[in-house]
């Protein structure tokens, strides 16, 4: 008798907690939106910028990506550099493929405000892109010399897929 209560209380307070673990209404935050302060959570692509190879000692710059669900068919994309030169205004893109074998870009070019960098050598900047967020696939940001030369790309950082991915 002792065995049948213990297996149903030990089997519902598993039920109860697979529930309120599921609980799309336990947040006040809404289901696929991510606050771009907190956008290093486990449901984003995350990656690490770095200076490109033929940049190393010229520039040193290096920083953070992440990518995330923004409600359908949206994402937010949000890059921060450091050590960049003060002043200096660098375009940056997500492109699927990794770094140096890029593919088609992830929303339009114009969702990407420049990266503006302070006096203290660090900027942020962040897109909305009318993209859902990736399942599956690979990707990577570009950050670029400038405005008139989209060709050098002076930090890249490939994004790994969210955990549980």
């Amino acid at each position: 008798m002792y065995v049948r209560h213990y297996a149903l209380i030990t089997t519902s307070l598993a039920t109860l907690a697979i529930f309120s673990s599921c609980n799309p209404f336990a947040s006040h935050q809404k289901v696929g939106q991510i606050d771009p302060k907190n956008a290093h959570s486990s449901t984003a692509w995350n990656g690490t910028l770095t200076t490109t190879g033929g940049m190393s000692g010229a520039v040193d710059m290096h920083g953070t990506v992440s990518l995330a669900g923004n409600g359908p068919g949206s994402s937010l994309a949000i890059v921060a550099i450091s050590n960049a030169a003060p002043k200096g205004v660098h375009p940056w893109e997500v492109y699927r493929g990794q770094c140096g074998n890029d593919g088609d870009l992830i929303g339009a070019f114009s969702a990407y405000p420049p990266l503006t960098v302070k006096n203290d050598g660090t900027a942020t900047a962040t897109a909305t892109l009318q993209a859902e967020l990736p399942v599956t696939g690979e990707y990577h940001v570009n950050v670029n010399a400038s405005s008139t030369n989209m060709a050098l790309i002076i930090a890249c950082g490939n994004l790994a897929a969210p955990s549980g991915a």
